[in-house]
C-alpha cells in the first residue's frame, strides 16, 4: 500500500533527545598513535610521518576564541575524527 498522496502522520515520530549543555564531559585525550588507531585514520601510503597530530580537544584549535566558545555553547566536547586530523592540514 503506497503513501503516496496521503498526508504523512506525523504523531509517532520521535523527536531527537536535546543535548544537555552541562553534560559535556571532557574528552580523554590519548596518544596520537592511538587516537588514529581507534578512529581509523590512516594514509594511502601508509607513512602517517609526515602527518600532523590530529586536534583531540577543543582547546588548542587555531580558531577563534568566540566560534570556539560557540562551538561548546552548542554542546560539542571534541572535533569528530575527521575535523580532527584534517584541521591542522588545511589550516
Amino acid at each position: 500500500s503506497s503513501t503516496l498522496g496521503r498526508p504523512l502522520d506525523l504523531s509517532t515520530r520521535q523527536k531527537p533527545a536535546k543535548r544537555a549543555k552541562s553534560s559535556v564531559l571532557a574528552p580523554v585525550v590519548v596518544s596520537v598513535e592511538q587516537y588514529r588507531r581507534e578512529h581509523h585514520i590512516r594514509s594511502p601510503s601508509g607513512d602517517m610521518s609526515l602527518w600532523p597530530d590530529p586536534l583531540q580537544t577543543l582547546t588548542k584549535l587555531p580558531f577563534d576564541e568566540r566560534l570556539v566558545r560557540k562551538m561548546r555553547q552548542s554542546g560539542f566536547a571534541a572535533p569528530s575524527p575527521i575535523q580532527a586530523q584534517s584541521w591542522p592540514m588545511v589550516l
